[in-house]
């Protein structure tokens, strides 16, 4: 299993933090520990037989790789200038048809209007600039890439530009060209947020996570915009269970559902962090939350089962294998194709009847 890909390129909704971060703690955790054996116990019992089988695998699992996505962002940013009265205002009637077409969101036909524009002014920076945002819009990320091009070596100090055009990068797949973009941009103004938060997702995408990590803790560290610091928040809780470090993951989530609570992926995160952690019954209260608010959410489930086959390994409870069992087999209704989740349900089935261990 994969924890969320705080989904490709849109990641996940808004996320949002209320207050300054890193420089308080959620204390409460919802629910405690469990106890650890008596000393009494631990001598008279006796020892679990080896399972036949291979074990439960452990309850961590690496967030899947990420990916920017601020295209839809750079197109509404482009076009604000176009809407009315400022489409009445272009001089040219073919112009305004252009500029019309991409405030409607009809990037072919966008394309087609610049074409034509192109023939009589092939070296105006607006509508090579126009045709590139175009080409974008419709899916042409190879296409747009030499227009950015051409314009940038016309006005490199163009940074709206060079940001689409690392953008346009980002989706045609040219992710090193994209980063040396994004560099370049943040060389000239070291504070572009945008360029900052791209940057990050590009690196941790690639598995650069100590870079990436370390854009992370700028932007929420030093920033005071509550909704652009929470995406850059559950972005470094994701990159720190990469880095296997649960405990600066379990911090970023708690700050994260401080503000929003109804943040599906960040309590199932919460609890893949605190599992990771070794603190099973936390998880597991984290992830009922993330099943209070979908009880078909595939990851939580999977967690669940995991967690809960932990617990078994650990104090041999057939009502820790039970419930395994039961969360392997309401995500394999929901999604079959799961070879790990259907492992992990055989290899609990020969644990899950109610005889003690002892007694075998």
């Amino acid at each position: 299993m994969r924890g969320p890909a705080l989904a490709l390129m849109g990641i996940g909704g808004p996320l949002l933090v209320m207050m300054l971060l890193w420089q308080w703690w959620t204390a409460p955790v919802p629910m405690a520990d469990t106890a650890a054996p008596s000393p009494l116990t631990a001598q008279t019992r006796p020892a679990a037989p080896e399972p036949s089988r291979a074990p439960p695998p452990p309850p961590y699992v690496e967030p899947a790789a990420l990916m920017p996505n601020h295209l839809g962002k750079t197109i509404d940013d482009w076009v604000e200038r176009f809407k009315l009265p400022a489409l009445e205002s272009l001089s040219e009637p073919a112009d305004a048809q252009a500029a019309r077409l991409l405030v409607e969101r009809d990037y072919e036909r966008a394309v087609r209007a610049y074409d034509r524009l192109m023939l009589k002014r092939p070296s105006d920076p607006e509508v090579l600039l126009g045709k590139a945002v175009a080409l974008s819009g419709a899916g042409r990320y190879e296409d747009a890439v030499p227009l950015f091009e051409r314009l940038l070596e016309m006005e490199p100090d163009n940074i709206g530009a060079r940001f689409d055009f690392a953008v346009a990068q980002m989706r045609a797949g040219r992710l090193d060209a994209a980063e040396k973009s994004l560099r370049e941009i943040i060389a000239i103004q070291p504070d572009d947020e945008r360029s900052l938060f791209n940057l990050a997702v590009l690196l941790q995408s690639q598995g650069k996570y100590q870079d990436a990590m370390t854009l992370w803790r700028e932007l929420t560290d030093r920033r005071v915009d509550i909704a652009k610091v929470t995406r850059a928040l559950f972005h470094r809780g994701e990159c720190a269970m990469a880095l296997k470090d649960p405990g600066e993951a379990e911090t970023c989530f708690l700050n994260v559902l401080q503000y929003d609570n109804t943040d599906l992926q960040a309590w199932a995160n919460l609890g893949i962090a605190r599992a990771a952690g070794g603190r099973l019954r936390p998880a597991i209260a984290a992830l009922r939350q993330a099943l209070l608010l979908n009880q078909n959410y595939v990851p939580a489930l999977n967690q669940m089962a995991y967690v809960y086959a932990e617990l078994y390994r650990e104090n041999e409870s057939v009502d820790g294998a039970k419930a395994a069992i039961e969360y392997c087999e309401k995500s394999l209704t929901i999604d079959p194709a799961q070879p790990n989740i259907q492992e992990l349900r055989i290899a609990l089935s020969d644990f899950a009847d109610p005889v003690p261990s002892f007694l075998r």
